[in-house]
């Protein structure tokens, strides 16, 4: 113990005039700043707040850039190591004096400039309770402002400037070798981190930063106390190094398994999912899900048979229903094929039977050239996903830049309006093609019909629309070749959407007061207007359709049962309630859960629905109200 209380003295003999100069020189620079200083607006949290960190960090810069340089550099003479290299029996001692004298300076300078800070603060006439925040609960916590916090860092790393000036000849450039050594490590975990979006903020790394001043005195002792012994800069440095790589051995394989745990989460464990489309026979779903609300979308494909999901790719994975052009994302849902596009390569993924099929693309910004026999597919998948319908039945679609009908067994084919248009909504018995808010209606055999016009229904000859400068309510109605007028039947209304070849359903708009029923039915022909009573506890006004995955199309979609399921808000919670379309009689089902979280995925038979709340996909019993979680599984 002697032998490390006389090394100890003999650094403080070695460093205190560099030390005190520093300190000298620095605090007093630090008390001439802070005077000139604009204390008005300069600091946000108060001057004596930040005027005590910044004599505190000056005490942390004084310990790593001056003391722990010096616990090596000192020991090097004119002859080049020469007190290390002759007494290797006194490399123990004389390490245990050195840390204990980089404790100490580790504590003094810090608590020095604390004093001389607070000191200095008081003169001033300032106080520092911005150092404290009270809550509303009476409660008084410690704030810790940034730079302190940064300081406290940089304090324990210290020791890791003392192990690198080991490994420098001549104990030169401790600080820089270390700030480059930390550099070499954040680039690692910058190259992961990088690679995983959001990764960060779900890390739990605070505790490994305990580690950090017992590793670096670990790493010094073995550089110094074994590299040291009969060798130079190269033997500490191969034994410093190995300690290093043992001490972060237990770290990196954390981050490592937390980067693939990202990349690869067990399905069973989502926080987030949306589901994207099903295959046309309902068994498979595509969706897209992540274990956090940080992390990146991974797509899955999940059967709902067995609430098996698999994994298909990655974070830089992109999925689009659209093969080939016109290719509009808006109307389609359900279907088997799936453009993927990951790392400029281009696949189409089969939902139905998980198969993958590579295409050539010769530019990445081109659309792809699908085979023959894929092409076959894609078009009698489009055809038979069809979510547009002309008067009487008749399936439109678009195939291969062509419009097409089906009537009674023949397919016509036209050339398709607007090529450069991607956009397409249905509209009754006709379709938007948009350009921005702009749209332009077409009828179900490609004639153009109006322009300029927001949102519009088709309805045998007539056409109900809204014009893209007119306000939200204020609807006009013409005949084909006829001049438009204002509809009054629809004044201050919501039109939800086509319910027959002949009527429209619509409601009030939530915000207007105007003398309607909350539902109704109007046949734009002959201008009736028919009442369809609400449920029991719904409020006029707040009535909107619910539809498979919230995709429109030309007839609003009915379940199986021929009911249109409608959600009515009443004054504390949704109400799902069922429009029977034969009767008219609307009944409430039930509250709808989850809020903006529910979503209705598709009817698999008349008493049956299943529906998307949250992370879980739930069958839904209607005769009974039973739910059933489809995924994730449920184990039993």
């Amino acid at each position: 113990m002697n032998l490390v209380l006389a090394h100890c003295w003999k650094e403080w003999r070695a460093q205190r005039g560099l030390l005190l100069a520093y300190s000298f020189l620095v605090f007093s620079s630090l008390c001439l700043g802070l005077s000139l200083a604009p204390t008005h607006y300069w600091f946000d949290d108060g001057f004596g707040v930040h005027a005590i960190t910044w004599f505190m960090a000056a005490g942390v810069i004084g310990v790593v850039a001056f003391a722990a340089p010096g616990l090596v550099r000192g020991e090097f003479t004119g002859r080049e190591d020469q007190f290390l290299r002759r007494l290797p029996g006194a490399l123990w001692p004389a390490f245990g004096g050195k840390l204990l004298f980089l404790l100490l300076v580790s504590l003094a300078l810090p608590l020095l400039g604390l004093l001389l800070g607070e000191g200095y603060v008081s003169l001033r006439g300032f106080g520092w309770d911005s150092f404290y925040s009270w809550k509303w609960d009476g409660t008084v916590e410690w704030q810790w402002p940034g730079l302190m916090l940064v300081s406290g860092g940089v304090l324990c790393c210290a020791p890791w400037v003392w192990a690198v000036g080991c490994w420098m000849p001549g104990g030169r450039m401790a600080l820089g070798g270390s700030i480059l050594f930390i550099l070499l490590l954040g680039v690692g975990v910058f190259a992961l981190l990088r690679q995983s979006p959001g990764l960060e903020h779900t890390l739990a790394w605070q505790p490994w930063c305990l580690g950090v001043m017992p590793l670096g005195i670990v790493v010094a002792a073995l550089s110094l106390g074994l590299g040291r012994r009969g060798g130079g800069p190269w033997r500490s440095a191969r034994y410093g190094l190995a300690a290093t790589a043992v001490g972060l051995l237990a770290p990196a394989t954390w981050l490592g398994n937390e980067v693939w745990r990202y990349h690869h989460p067990d399905p069973q464990e989502l926080s987030r999912l949306e589901v994207y489309g099903l295959s046309p026979d309902g068994r498979y779903a595509l969706a897209v899900g992540s274990r956090s609300q940080h992390h990146g979308y991974l797509p899955f494909r999940i059967d709902l048979g067995s609430g098996d999901a698999t994994q298909l790719g990655g974070i830089h994975t992109w999925v689009s229903p659209e093969l080939e052009p016109p290719g509009f994302a808006g109307l389609h849902g359900r279907q088997q094929f799936w453009r993927w596009y990951e790392e400029h390569e281009h696949r189409v993924f089969d939902l139905a039977t998980g198969e993958w099929c590579g295409v050539p693309v010769a530019d990445p910004r081109a659309w792809p050239e699908l085979p023959d026999e894929l092409r076959a597919g894609v078009a009698a998948d489009r055809r038979g996903s069809a979510r547009l319908r002309a008067p009487g039945g008749d399936r439109v679609w678009f195939d291969d830049g062509e419009l097409c009908r089906e009537h009674e067994g023949t397919v016509h084919r036209r050339e398709r309006p607007m090529p450069d248009s991607r956009s397409v909504w249905p509209a009754g018995h006709g379709f938007l093609m948009r350009e921005g808010a702009n749209g332009t209606l077409f009828d179900m055999d490609g004639r153009r019909l109006l322009r300029s016009v927001r949102s519009a229904f088709v309805v045998g000859e007539s056409v109900v629309f809204l014009p893209c400068n007119a306000s939200t309510g204020r609807w006009r109605q013409c005949e084909r070749g006829q001049e438009a007028r204002r509809c009054a039947a629809l004044a201050g209304c919501e039109v939800l959407g086509l319910f027959d070849d002949e009527r429209l359903l619509c409601t009030p708009l939530a915000q207007r007061r105007v003398e309607r029923p909350p539902l109704f039915l109007y046949r734009p022909d002959d201008g009736a207007v028919e009442t369809i009573e609400l449920a029991e506890g719904a409020r006029p006004g707040f009535v909107s359709v619910i539809s498979p995955l919230g995709l429109s199309s030309s007839l609003i979609p009915r379940d199986p049962a021929g009911r249109i399921w409608l959600l009515c808000a009443d004054r504390k919670r949704d109400v799902l309630a069922l429009l029977d379309c034969g009767d008219l009689a609307v009944r409430r089902w039930g509250s709808r859960a989850g809020g903006r979280r529910w979503r209705l995925l598709d009817w698999p038979d008349a008493n049956t629905a299943r529906i998307q709340n949250g992370r879980q996909i739930i069958r839904l019993e209607l005769h009974n109200g039973a739910e059933t979680v489809v995924f994730p599984r449920q184990w039993r």
